[in-house]
């Protein structure tokens, strides 16, 4: 008997793209899966469109439409779909990003590589072009912990360097998120995959399923280089650093500055605010009484 999957999309205005990743996920070639949706409040109507769309196509692919209430990011959203399942009893969970679309047995190469070995946590695929169907865009991430440098692994010969699933496409087991907590939250958005990738080394292992063929349109969700991103990423860079790599933060914190102000006459106003605030909210988090805290599961009775 096949496995209970439970699918997570997460949804922040961007309800086309849901779409037409649900209408890939009707063809799925497993016979046990079950689609959440999570909304973010998005202010566009999303929450409308998509359970139009769920009404009129409810016998090719019945969906759960949570909405979260507000703009958890992409941890809070998901966990809340994550709690929704794990009360559900699923024994595997699918955290896609709903701006893919899938191949039909993508599902099914990555639960046959989890099968074949139980002390394997997370499970990815791999990601190809939306826009150039035969650009590979990333098969795992790579981290170096001194100097947090890091990207997409692109090639198979360099999968030596992998340390962490990418996020757009991670199947979990069940046991993970019960062992080792849920996403954490306070990232809300980049570095969820490395911080859970730190936290079940040594408890779980991790793969990526290639024939498990998944396109991602990058950046649709947020946009690429915008500054709301950047200041993401800056700030996580350094929280994800003090939480696991202490002892290299000096040499982080150089390489991060490097980056705010190199070429220094490239809108120096501009990225002395961005420094300054990704300090300050940085400080301010790090010095937080939860700063250590995981969100944990707790069945709901």
């Amino acid at each position: 008997m096949c496995k209970s999957v439970y699918i997570i999309l997460l949804n922040y205005k961007g309800y086309r793209d849901t779409i037409e990743c649900l209408e890939s996920l009707t063809d799925l070639h497993y016979a046990n899966y079950t689609v959440v949706v999570c909304d973010n409040a998005s202010p566009d109507g999303s929450e409308q469109y998509i359970r139009a769309w769920a009404e009129e196509n409810r016998k090719r692919l019945p969906i759960k439409f949570l909405q979260t209430g507000a703009n958890l990011g992409f941890a809070g959203g998901n966990n809340v779909g994550i709690r929704y399942a794990l009360d559900h009893r699923a024994e595997y969970i699918w955290l896609l990003n709903n701006d893919t679309i899938v191949e039909a047995d993508a599902l099914a190469f990555m639960i046959d590589k989890m099968e074949a070995n139980d002390r394997l946590g997370i499970c990815g695929s791999r990601l190809m072009s939306y826009h150039h169907r035969d650009e590979i865009v990333g098969l795992a991430g790579w981290n170096c912990p001194v100097t947090s440098a890091g990207g997409h692994i692109l090639k198979t010969e360099d999968m030596s360097r992998f340390t962490y699933v990418i996020g757009a496409s991670m199947l979990f087991r069940r046991e993970v998120f019960e062992n080792v907590g849920l996403l954490q939250d306070d990232y809300f958005l980049y570095y969820e995959e490395l911080d859970i990738a730190e936290r079940i080394r040594g408890k779980y292992e991790m793969d990526v399923a290639l024939d498990s063929v998944v396109y991602h349109k990058e950046g649709a969700s947020i946009g690429n280089q915008t500054a709301f991103s950047e200041f993401y990423s800056l700030k996580n860079c350094l929280k994800y650093t003090w939480r696991f790599h202490r002892r290299y933060f000096p040499i982080v914190f150089m390489r991060f500055s490097l980056h705010v102000f190199w070429p220094v006459h490239a809108r120096p106003y501009k990225r002395v605010h961005m420094f300054f605030k990704v300090i300050k909210n940085f400080l301010i988090e790090i010095h937080n009484k939860d700063f250590q805290h995981v969100p944990v599961y707790v069945r709901e009775e």
